[in-house]
């Protein structure tokens, strides 16, 4: 009896099925046994997205208090997550009965839409153990399971161990499997090499790692790319680095600042974005399309900045036609990756889809504040749906977006386009000094792409005298809450840079900053070439 339970205690030696000693070819047989004893293909659980480990709501006296879970729930429902992890770190299982663990995955599926990944922490220190907890989960409602590696007896867990244990639980669990390494807590680090031979496991879609290193999690990427195996950055202070948004440089204009430089990125737009929790990558223009594609690997999202540029013949529209067509084939693909136009990159994310210029002149628009004339049924669209209606109310009947521009597009003929009014949704517009109505907030019906045709930054880092920039509390609040909705959206994305490192050198800070008075918007400007 004493042997069983020895067995029971320890994953390195499992009480049924196979064993799996570490050895040279340890990693062979793991792969035998998976393909002959599973089925081959997995089962398909999308986990892009951030999903927050809850915390388990406890009384005065240390009582699990089931009652709190509901309300704690619905406020995590505000955010755009991709679902929530019950009983991870956060959750505090070690110090719950497993009747109490299992009650509160029921209590959260129970107000947890169906469209809402559960992920439940089913990972015990025993094998026999975790395969029972994994199906009481799976029957407590959860999507799939987080299993946290076994660490009581560290010093015998082999690579050999850890492919047995999880081969064990994924071959005979309900849900699939994501594998959980936090060092911090067990000491523990999963190897490398065995994340490689288990991501190879039909049932084993993932990883959470929250060991902290970036270069490992891009490391395991690298090595199970073949795989349909998916990572999981477990902690807000390294998955910040993921947060990269592209800007797209533009040729210096004014004669006297040629001296300093080639290309340039208005400083207001890389406050803008930081504002909003965001990291600003500099994207330069007549790069080959291969290194676009590289660059766009790494980012997050894509701002195309106004400016004075050819819409068809300029290095800027080619540089956002390749972007705009990498983000509409991988949003197509299911990887979701957000657009912004602002001011002349409104009216490009128009022509490239449109695939003709349709823009015409527009009577005194070029340094003007106008309301955010909204169309019905705005307050549902993705953009402004969380905004407060005191705002709304606010924002629609005063003049808080700075219109720069002398071209816009009539309503009337993006809405006989149909390209344009099948893709896009019309959420506001306003009319020039002669009445004309033209478009000037957009956003795509499908994918992340929005546009506006005024310009938000500069209501809160618009520093020109004389310029249209709404500065009233109200016209804060809107800049910000754009920036922060953008930010969001690039939130959804899991592109990623190879390392915290490589990040640092590509950051717009690394370029230099020069102090140009009244000759832009922002009065500063990053020089990039």
């Amino acid at each position: 009896m004493a042997v069983f339970h020895a067995v029971r205690a320890y994953p390195g030696s499992l009480a049924r099925s196979v064993r799996f000693p570490f050895h040279k070819s340890a990693t062979t047989t793991a792969r035998r046994f998976l393909s002959e004893e599973v089925a081959t293909s997995k089962r398909r659980i999308d986990l892009r997205g951030i999903f927050p480990p809850i915390v388990t709501t406890f009384g005065p006296h240390g009582e699990l208090a089931e009652r709190e879970v509901p309300g704690n729930v619905a406020r995590w429902l505000r955010e755009p997550l991709g679902g929530l992890v019950v009983q991870g770190s956060n959750g505090e299982s070690v110090l719950l009965t497993e009747e109490e663990r299992v009650a509160i995955v029921h209590t959260v599926r129970a107000c947890l839409p169906l469209d809402r990944l559960l992920i439940a922490g089913s990972g015990c220190e025993g094998t026999l153990q975790t395969l029972e907890m994994t199906k009481k989960m799976a029957d407590a409602g959860a999507d799939a399971v987080l299993v946290v590696t076994p660490a009581y007896y560290r010093g015998r867990m082999t690579i050999g161990a850890f492919v047995n244990h999880y081969t064990q639980v994924a071959n005979d669990s309900p849900v699939p499997v994501i594998l959980y390494s936090v060092p911090g807590n067990t000491a523990l680090e999963l190897p490398i090499e065995a994340v490689v031979t288990l991501a190879q496991h039909p049932n084993i879609i993932g990883m959470k790692d929250s060991g902290g290193d970036i270069s490992r999690i891009a490391t395991i990427i690298h090595a199970t790319q073949k795989e349909d195996f998916q990572m999981l950055a477990g902690s807000a202070s390294f998955l910040f680095a993921a947060y990269a948004v592209g800007v797209l440089e533009q040729e210096v204009n004014d004669e006297e600042l040629k001296q300093f430089g080639k290309t340039c990125i208005a400083a207001s737009y890389v406050k803008y974005l930081e504002a909003a929790g965001g990291r600003v990558i500099p994207i330069r223009q007549g790069l080959a399309e291969e290194d676009y594609h590289e660059i766009f690997n790494c980012i997050n999202g894509f701002l195309l900045p106004g400016g004075r540029m050819n819409l068809e013949t300029s290095e800027y529209a080619r540089t956002a036609s390749i972007l705009y067509h990498l983000a509409l084939q991988a949003n197509e693909a299911g990887d979701p990756f957000p657009l912004w136009g602002t001011c002349l990159g409104f009216q490009m994310l128009v022509h490239l889809t449109a695939g003709e210029n349709l823009m015409v002149k527009t009577a005194c628009t070029d340094n003007i504040s106008l309301p955010l004339t909204c169309t019905p049924g705005l307050k549902k669209r993705r953009m402004f749906e969380k905004c407060h209606s005191d705002d709304m109310e606010i924002w629609t009947e005063t003049p808080v977006t700075g219109h720069h521009h002398l071209y816009s597009i009539s309503l009337d003929a993006f809405q006989s386009n149909e390209k344009l009014s099948n893709f896009y949704r019309i959420l506001s517009t306003n009319r020039d000094h002669d009445g004309m109505e033209f478009v000037s907030t957009i956003e795509a019906v499908s994918v992340p792409f929005y546009g506006v045709q005024w310009h938000p930054e500069v209501n809160a880092f618009g520093y020109k005298r004389n310029l249209a920039a709404p500065s009233s509390p109200a016209a804060v609040r809107l800049a910000f809450h754009t920036a922060e909705f953008f930010i969001g959206q690039a939130r959804r994305s899991s592109h990623r840079f190879a390392s915290e490192d490589e990040v640092e050198e590509n950051l717009i800070h690394q370029h230099r900053l020069i102090h140009v008075g009244q000759k832009t918007h922002s009065g500063q400007i990053y020089i990039i070439s």
